[in-house]
């Protein structure tokens, strides 16, 4: 039996021909970053966790499955500066290390470390710098 892992992905606006200015080997795929879903909302659920507004925010441009939820997410100038500050904080702080064993098994997910958690995040930081850059939204999607 083959099993799918499920991905959370983003994808960067901007010429589909350029790879990403910062290029996170594992994640990004041209203008694509492709994460484990649920080590997704393990991340998503720490951000959450170190700003309510700012952590909601990522989890709703994170995108969904469903067909009917707009692909291309539009964040205003200023609350997107204030999103890619975030995340940037955010995978400073996990780079530090954090110690999310304990989540990552009730969750029953793998051992990544909190530094292979940064690069994540780094990633998705890329396509939102590009989307702030480029003055158009990036899109966001489960599969």
């Amino acid at each position: 039996m083959n099993v799918v892992q499920a991905m959370q992905v983003f994808s960067a606006p901007g010429d589909e021909d350029a790879p990403l200015p910062v290029v996170y080997p594992g994640w990004s795929f041209d203008r694509e970053v492709y994460l484990p879903l649920w080590d997704w909302y393990l991340i998503v659920d720490q951000a959450r966790s170190r700003d309510a507004g700012l952590g909601e925010l990522l989890a709703e441009v994170s995108g969904s499955a469903d067909p009917a939820d707009p692909l291309p997410k539009v964040v205003p100038g200023e609350l997107l500066d204030r999103l890619v500050e975030f995340v940037e904080r955010l995978a400073a702080e996990f780079a530090g290390g954090v110690d999310l064993a304990a989540e990552q098994a009730e969750r029953d997910l793998g051992d990544y470390s909190s530094v292979v958690y940064a690069d994540m995040l780094r990633a998705v930081g890329q396509v939102l710098r590009e989307a702030r850059r480029t003055g158009e939204p990036f899109e966001a999607w489960n599969e």
